[in-house]
């Protein structure tokens, strides 16, 4: 299925001076899912991207643009200049010959004429997105861009299944109920646990985490509700417990499938009274807490079992959320594989290869996120090169691969656009007449000797040029 351009994560900038046009490009994007900033002052523009060089993939400039001394030409070559990376296109409602060239020479990538069609201009955008997606065959940490979703989660990653989650995670943290999060070792329950309290009304309360898989069996209670001086042998003063250290926050209970059966039943107490009573007490306090629970087995099978309570399932079940394991999200390692290395390399330049990456998506990643981190710290770590490509990777990648994921991973990255090919082809063409006519570019009668070394004759030349050209492709040495 092909990527929609809302699922690259990816934003854009607009700067013109007619609100009309800025308006027509905001409802044009937002319907399309990405999202737009619209610019009517080119010096600002120009100072966002200063600020921000990665934040923008795209930037359209109303050509006819002209403030404070500077053309739309000149903001556009300008942004340009800060990040190559951007692609930089002019906008304008005049296609003449004489403006057509003057485009052209603006040296930027491109121009696209008013009116704009809405589905052309979409079409148009996933290319510039795919190729600019291309253009990161070398992952290192300064390729790493955060959408709004990801800032606010935490969450790192831009496939449908991780988008998803993010949205998710969202409206969960806006309803103050019971939460259990699903997913194996490894996916990040935490993560989603930390994003749901720090989304919530409760964000400035206290955020306590308990892993109930190494609760003492004979201190469970005291956890969990805090005890009175005397109440067992060392209890030499009183203890608030966890739930009640917890008031107007959050509590995270992690592996819950694993607390005992003791701690279940009170538990349950908890979340139907909203009280506890500390061990060796007779008072009962009342509490304010938003329980949060995790685990990574099949909870309700442990109920079939009778190793976990049916109505303490459902009581935490309120709100069921499930963090994927990596391998059904592998698109996500173009965004964690620099996040890992930001992270934990950044004392040595450390990059990994398209061709890696490729690599590592058809690996089933059993030990999920967390095994994927440990194994970019390895690499950086241990790496002879600066540059680590698919042959520098563990002997692991390189075992059976699972049919199924490797047709995932080709599907997912598959561009089926017969247009995106033709515009990847006439961008081809017109970079390889440019290289031509560069090695010809100081002798006179340059135009007919390159035509000669292309096999064609220069009218054909000059044709094939003034296609490009209007399709929107600088052709570099070609003067009109």
């Amino acid at each position: 299925m092909k990527t929609s351009i809302a699922e690259f994560g990816y934003q854009v900038m607009v700067v013109d001076d007619d609100d009309l046009i800025l308006d027509w490009f905001t409802e044009v994007l937002g319907q399309a899912g990405v999202s737009c900033v619209a610019v009517s002052n080119g010096v600002a523009a120009l100072e966002m991207v200063r600020q921000e060089p990665r934040k923008f993939v795209a930037v359209f400039v109303d050509y006819h643009l002209k403030q404070a001394d500077f053309t739309g030409a000149e903001i556009a070559r300008s942004i340009k200049a800060i990040n190559k990376d951007i692609t930089v296109k002019i906008i304008s409602g005049d296609n003449t010959e004489k403006a057509v060239n003057q485009y052209v020479e603006a040296r930027v990538d491109g121009f696209s004429i008013k009116p704009l069609d809405a589905d052309k201009f979409q079409s148009d955008l996933y290319a510039i997105f795919c190729k600019y997606r291309e253009k990161l065959s070398i992952v290192g940490s300064d390729t790493l861009q955060l959408d709004n979703l990801t800032i606010k989660t935490g969450i790192l990653g831009r496939s449908q299944s991780t988008v998803k989650l993010k949205e998710d995670t969202l409206k969960i943290a806006q309803a103050d109920q019971t939460v259990l999060i699903h997913g194996e070792n490894g996916t990040g329950k935490e993560l989603i646990a930390n994003a749901i309290h720090n989304n919530s009304a409760r964000k400035n309360g206290p955020f306590n985490i308990l892993n109930c898989g190494v609760l003492n069996q004979n201190l469970v209670a005291s956890e969990l509700f805090g005890h009175k001086r005397g109440a067992f042998t060392g209890a030499d003063k009183d203890q608030l417990g966890i739930i009640r250290r917890s008031e107007g926050g959050t509590l995270f209970l992690d592996e819950i499938g694993d607390m005992p059966s003791d701690a279940q039943v009170a538990l349950l107490r908890v979340l139907q009274e909203k009280e506890v009573r500390p061990v060796g007490s007779t008072s009962v306090f009342k509490v304010n807490v938003r329980i949060l629970a995790a685990t990574n087995i099949d909870l309700l099978k442990a109920v079939e079992e009778g190793r976990f309570r049916k109505d303490l399932y459902f009581r935490l079940n309120v709100l069921p959320i499930c963090s994927p394991p990596l391998k059904e999200r592998v698109n996500d390692l173009d965004v964690l594989v620099p996040h890992f290395i930001k992270k934990h390399c950044s004392d040595r330049v450390c990059s990994f290869r398209s061709s890696a990456i490729q690599r590592m998506k058809k690996y089933s990643w059993p030990g999920n996120v967390r095994e994927l981190e440990n194994d970019i710290i390895r690499h950086c770590s241990i790496s002879d090169s600066e540059i680590i490509d698919e042959y520098n990777l563990d002997s692991k990648f390189f075992g059976d691969v699972d049919v199924e994921q490797e047709q995932t991973v080709e599907i997912e990255n598959a561009i089926f656009s017969i247009e995106e090919l033709s515009r990847k082809a006439d961008a081809a063409l017109a970079d390889n007449i440019g290289k031509v006519l560069g090695s010809f570019n100081s002798e006179r009668g340059y135009k007919t000797k390159a035509s000669k070394r292309l096999g064609v004759t220069p009218n054909r030349l000059h044709m094939v040029v003034s296609r490009l050209q209007k399709e929107g492709h600088y052709v570099p040495h070609w003067s009109n």
